[in-house]
């Protein structure tokens, strides 16, 4: 954490309230997942409030640091919010690196549709994370009170609730320098792609968490949605399951 406050620094002074060791802390990611079952644990813990690696949270320090440097517009949107762990630390960054931009919080906030899901591996993976989820789903309140409690909640953050092929094109986003997707399966990732991709920046960033998790198919609809528009930017893997790749040009 010391080199993320080193970076940090360099581009200026952050908010009094606003500390990025303390929201990390807050946030509690996993080192590592190694497994569905070990998803179940941290989730029965109910210790973290993201499911995300913590290399995704290494990381996004230098893609903050170059969307500053480049000025690159547009606002940050997360699909796939949970608990708001990490979509949180976006708005830390945010605000850390100055960029003042909105940030969309995309959510069903009921799981998914079972009927929506086609992948055999999807399906299998779904059926636990039904029975994992289904007790206590996170609702949009839930959020909004862990970014108030580290004191990251503005006027410039919104909570979309519902499927984002209906909440996004309703909503004011423009344009988008960051888009994190975080929706595990086929159709939901392909889909996310495709509302916000064409609306992502030159010089943007696109996270996918889900790219290497074997037991699911995003990385067949990752790969799909590329082939199917020539995008040919090479893909940087953060761990074994987060990919990115920086957009170089428009399709």
């Amino acid at each position: 954490m010391k080199i993320i406050s080193n970076i940090l620094s360099l581009i200026g002074k952050a908010p009094k309230v606003l500390d990025p060791e303390r929201v990390l802390a807050l946030i509690n990611p996993p080192e590592k997942i190694l497994s569905l079952e070990h998803i179940e644990q941290l989730i029965r813990s109910n210790k973290c409030y993201s499911l995300v690696e913590k290399s995704f949270f290494d990381k996004l320090p230098d893609l903050f640091s170059d969307l500053a440097q480049s000025g690159v517009k547009g606002d940050i949107l997360q699909a796939g919010v949970w608990k708001g762990g990490s979509g949180l630390y976006l708005q830390a960054l945010n605000r850390h690196f100055q960029l003042n931009r909105s940030l969309w919080l995309s959510d069903t906030f009921s799981g998914f549709v079972k009927d929506q899901i086609a992948h055999e591996k999807d399906q299998a993976a779904l059926a636990i994370f039904s029975t994992m989820l289904a007790p206590a789903f996170p609702v949009p309140a839930d959020v909004k009170r862990l970014f108030q409690r580290a004191g990251l909640w503005d006027k410039q953050v919104f909570i979309l609730p519902g499927a984002l092929e209906q909440t996004l094109p309703e909503s004011a986003i423009q344009s988008l320098c960051l888009v994190h997707i975080d929706v595990d399966f086929f159709e939901p990732t392909y889909a996310a792609l495709a509302l916000t991709y064409p609306k992502l920046e030159v010089g943007g960033y696109v996270i996918i968490d889900d790219y290497g998790v074997p037991a699911f198919n995003c990385k067949d609809a990752v790969d799909k949605y590329r082939s199917e528009h020539g995008i040919t930017e090479p893909i940087h893997m953060i761990s074994d399951f987060i990919a990115y790749w920086k957009k170089e040009r428009h399709v």
